[in-house]
């Protein structure tokens, strides 16, 4: 009488997690070596890293690597491992495009912290992460004589190295070349700015004043906007709070009206 006795077998399924595609599974038998196969499927559609195999669907890091040799993973016969392929996903940049006088360019106020003011960075793995403004350089905006348009980029990079680049513009004008108001005794020109009540406590990005905006850092310019929005008309027609009174012409809020049609209003600036 003969015994055949047959090494008890296990299975690898490999699935790709957030990416795409089919690989074969992977038949194991007890005491014997295997070589996991390389990673065959499509990159999910946001960019990212292979990592390599994990049993977690859900973990951020891979417990086998690309290629790494197994060896009696279970003795129970016929047990099924499910392999999921894990990704490092870029960070996720978003930003907007600026926009600064002639003079704010020539005296300094372009800063690298001025810029980043208005990008923030997401990362599904590592919640933020450092932003930097591509090759800046101060004397970029300083160097400046007329108006133009600058692109900047805008680069992070997460914990594994992956890293994600986004353009912006910054826009500069130079404002003593138009025609809207007197001068400043600094070179800047004066404007009549409109902002409703709603807003100019709120964050920039949400419809208020940018946190470098005077009207919001000074202590003049800020109690100076409070006591306006807190104007009241009496039954006299006159108002509890003028500084000063402006009239405008038919013409003058024909040229508003287009500029708002052609740019937005608050923060909703054009592409």
């Amino acid at each position: 009488m003969t015994a055949n006795a047959e090494a008890n077998t296990y299975y690898i399924v490999f699935h790709p997690n957030g990416g795409s595609g089919s690989m074969t599974t992977l038949t194991c038998k007890y005491d014997q070596t295997y070589t996991l196969p390389a990673m065959s499927f499509t990159y999910p559609s946001h960019p990212s890293k292979y990592l390599g195999w994990n049993t977690d669907a859900n973990s951020y890091y891979a417990t086998y690597a690309e290629k790494q040799q197994i060896r009696n993973l279970t003795s129970v016969n016929g047990y099924t491992f499910h392999f999921y392929a894990i990704w490092d996903y870029a960070p996720d940049l978003t930003c907007a495009d600026r926009y600064f006088t002639l003079y704010e360019a020539q005296t300094g106020v372009i800063t690298e912290a001025e810029l980043l003011q208005t990008v923030t960075s997401t990362d599904r793995e590592d919640g933020t992460t450092q932003i930097r403004v591509k090759n800046y350089t101060i004397n970029t905006f300083k160097d400046l004589t007329a108006s133009s348009v600058i692109t900047i980029t805008y680069t992070t990079t997460d914990s594994r190295n992956n890293t994600t680049e986004k353009q912006a513009k910054v826009t500069i004008v130079d404002t003593g070349t138009t025609k809207e108001g007197p001068m400043d005794f600094d070179g800047k020109k004066q404007y009549v700015r409109f902002i409703a009540a709603d807003y100019y406590q709120k964050d920039y990005t949400f419809g208020g004043l940018e946190a470098t905006s005077k009207w919001r850092s000074d202590v003049t310019y800020r109690n100076t906007l409070t006591a306006a929005m807190n104007n009241v008309k009496g039954e006299d027609g006159n108002w509890s709070h003028v500084v000063k009174s402006y009239e405008f012409s038919t013409e003058d809020i024909e040229q508003v009206k287009q500029y708002v049609s052609d740019n937005g209003i608050g923060n909703s600036i054009r592409e």
